[in-house]
């Protein structure tokens, strides 16, 4: 089983990246998420990641353990990190100082934030020492508060992750006649954090959560529009729309066309009906049906 999913959230976290570049700019320290294996991400939690790879972290080069002379020097500080379950401070041969702080998961450690020293900014060990336990306690807040879907991944599937983005559509569908309908709303109803809904459906759905709303609400208009006795905007409002001229305007974006000139090539058949009446406030529920279709 693989966590590098959750190594990669935490290095895209608003929450987390503010406070990395907080530090970065007073203490001019510098980030990396490693995994399990000691791999080097190499997504600088920072206003500017740069791309993944897979870099390895040489540690010979980094830290200096006068206690062995084992071949595999380059593990020790990983080995502490794991043996302990603390964040660890090791000092490098030129002089520098790395600290690991462990990414845990119920826990089990699952990969590492490894955060070193500017040289021309060297810090002591009471600074050092809470730059770690304050990075240590935000990971630990972050990943209880924030991920708790975490718990339930089986395997590589991450099956968790594709139930609750199914949550998410299913209360969208019922629910995008509100014109408030909103990210937070969805993730507040279905127990998930803001952030973490947000990422999901970037990973998932390969769209932003706004997208897919106004997606789903044109795609219901296109089918309310075949009903002539209802206005434009009585659509836009039953879609969710307050407003009918941004209505118009996004459902051109979509189709490439204005809603009036869409249902005038709908071509229905003539219709000696009279005008329908149902009622507005009754809509909801019919147009979750229509949703669906």
């Amino acid at each position: 089983m693989t966590y590098n999913f959750l190594l990669e959230y935490l290095s895209t976290n608003e929450t987390l990246t503010n406070l990395q570049t907080f530090l970065k700019d007073i203490c001019r320290l510098s980030f990396h998420f490693l995994d399990i294996n000691g791999q080097n991400l190499a997504r600088h939690t920072t206003t500017q990641p740069t791309p993944l790879s897979s870099t390895r972290i040489d540690f010979p080069d980094l830290f200096n353990d006068t206690h062995t002379n084992d071949s595999h020097i380059h593990n020790l500080p990983i080995k502490r990190t794991i043996e302990t379950a603390q964040s660890q401070i090791f000092n490098s041969k030129a002089g520098l100082h790395g600290i690991l702080v462990p990414v845990k998961l119920n826990e089990r450690i699952t990969g590492f934030l490894y955060v070193y020293e500017n040289e021309n900014f060297p810090l002591n060990k009471i600074q050092l020492q809470s730059i770690a336990k304050f990075l240590d306690y935000n990971l630990d807040r972050i990943i209880n508060q924030d991920l708790k879907s975490f718990n339930n991944f089986k395997g590589n599937q991450q099956t968790h992750q594709s139930k609750a983005v199914d949550k998410a559509q299913k209360y969208i569908l019922q629910n995008y006649h509100h014109p408030d309908l909103s990210l937070k709303v969805v993730a507040d109803k279905n127990g998930l954090s803001y952030y973490y809904l947000s990422h999901l459906f970037k990973k998932q759905m390969q769209t932003t959560f706004s997208k897919y709303v106004t997606k789903v609400r044109i795609d219901v208009a296109t089918k309310l529009l075949q009903d002539k006795s209802m206005t434009i905007s009585q659509v836009a409002f039953l879609c969710g729309f307050d407003d009918s001229g941004y209505f118009c305007k996004v459902f051109k974006k979509l189709k490439g066309t204005p809603p009036a000139a869409y249902r005038n090539k709908l071509n229905p058949t003539p219709s000696q009906q009279k005008p329908s009446t149902t009622r507005i406030d009754n809509m909801p529920s019919i147009l979750s049906t229509l949703a669906t279709n």
